[in-house]
């Protein structure tokens, strides 16, 4: 079990991305057809604020979504946009947090007191909630890989750097 995303960011590492890894465009792309109504070709508002939530923009409020929206020349009072608009948007939020915001993005899954650091206790809890399956050898791999020191907690600082 790896941590590690099997994209990559596109840009050099020492410029910001400019372009959705592919494997999260083809996530974002599924979602995006999931959630039109039949016979449409645009997501609500709703939705449109729902995978903000899920790609880039973890706890997004409603003021920061529609100067979001309003960055992207969209109208917030509208109902419905397109998926051009909704990928746009969407890269926009995740070049600006790249791979240190889905890292941050995941680690609080796991770090539910915001203690600023997880146990092994805390990752086995997420992953049952999350409905993930795992082994005490899954459990042992990721502890060599996320805990070499064997302090029994893992920082956000560690994490992030081990999440690529």
């Amino acid at each position: 079990m790896s941590l590690r995303r099997q994209g990559t960011l596109k840009g050099s590492k020492n410029t910001a991305p400019t372009s959705l890894p592919d494997d999260v465009l083809t996530d974002l792309k599924h979602v995006i057809e999931y959630l039109r109504k039949p016979g449409s070709t645009e997501v609500t508002r709703s939705d449109f604020r729902s995978i903000a939530h899920n790609f880039g923009a973890y706890g997004i409020r409603q003021s920061e979504f529609e100067r979001e929206l309003k960055k992207q020349n969209l109208d917030p009072a509208r109902s419905t946009y397109t998926e051009a608009e909704v990928i746009n948007m969407i890269t926009n939020l995740w070049c600006t947090t790249g791979k240190d915001g889905e890292a941050a993005d995941c680690f609080r899954v796991f770090d539910k007191k915001d203690k600023k650091s997880i146990s092994f206790e805390d990752v086995m809890k997420a992953l049952e909630e999350n409905g993930i399956e795992y082994t005490s050898e899954d459990i042992d791999e990721l502890e060599q890989e996320l805990d070499s020191a064997r302090t029994g907690a893992v920082t956000k600082e560690t994490f992030t750097h081990l999440y690529y």
